[in-house]
């Protein structure tokens, strides 16, 4: 699939959000070709690692590339 393709061959450095009252899920978020996406470490392992939020569309990913770096801990 070419857009899978495309979203693991990007150098993304996420940044933190804060996690939110009543969430314990961290979420990321990072701008790539000028588009916000977003990141949701999910209740693994009942549910897929993560999520990708990219536009309207949600994507969910096994692994996260070796080119995406997360901060340690969210703000």
């Amino acid at each position: 699939m070419k857009e899978i393709e495309f979203i693991f061959s990007k150098r993304i450095d996420w940044q933190a959000l804060p996690v939110r009252q009543g969430e314990s899920d961290p979420h990321w978020y990072a701008y790539v070709d000028g588009e916000r996406w977003g990141l949701r470490l999910n209740d693994f392992p009942d549910e897929p690692l993560f999520t990708l939020i990219v536009g309207e569309r949600a994507i969910d990913l096994e692994s996260r590339p070796p080119t995406w770096t997360l901060p340690r801990t969210p703000s």
